[in-house]
């Protein structure tokens, strides 16, 4: 794995860089990066994404998986690049719209933002998501309900529960 990292990080950009073949291969480095811990080259994949003008689809991928990669004391950094590009939203499909409000959500949630965090969640499964999507959004709206003690808690737990079921995302399915 470090020498493919080490190959890509070298080739030249396919396209140029800003290009969507070339950003969608530098945020799967910055994301290889950061599943393997290595903070400061993933941080350097991130910000010369966010340095260079991206196509839409890729501006708004590559700020909500920056913000979904760091932890709570960064969080506010993370905000502030998907602020940066929310006005791209009306450009892409409803997929990544939602995909990035169940990341903004998760950021706000962190912030202690639970109002801001429903609201983004609300957002997302009004889109019509991906089952991934929508099931993290259920999890995610579910605990911040819970957090407040409403009843309806339970049942978007459940909701989320039953989605994973069902499209097989549920771990433990294929364990008993």
């Amino acid at each position: 794995a470090q020498e493919v990292l080490e190959v890509a990080s070298n080739a030249p950009p396919p396209g140029g860089m800003g290009s969507p073949a070339w950003a969608r291969a530098a945020m799967a480095l910055a994301d290889a990066h950061w599943m393997r811990g290595e903070t400061n080259q993933a941080r350097a994949w991130d910000e010369r994404l966010a340095s260079l003008s991206l196509p839409p689809v890729e501006a708004v991928r590559a700020a909500a998986l920056f913000a979904s990669h760091l932890g709570r004391e960064e969080t506010r950094l993370g905000l502030a690049r998907m602020a940066r590009v929310s006005h791209l939203l009306p450009e892409v499909s409803s997929v990544i719209q939602a995909e990035f409000y169940c990341t903004r959500g998760r950021s706000r949630s962190r912030m202690l933002d639970d109002d801001g965090a429903l609201e983004d969640y609300q957002a997302a499964l009004s889109l019509g998501p991906d089952p991934v999507t929508e099931t993290t959004a259920r999890y995610f709206r579910a605990m911040v309900l819970g957090l407040r003690g409403s009843d309806e808690s339970y049942k978007e737990a459940l909701r989320a529960v039953e989605l994973a079921r069902a499209h097989g995302l549920d771990r433990r399915q294929g364990e008993a």
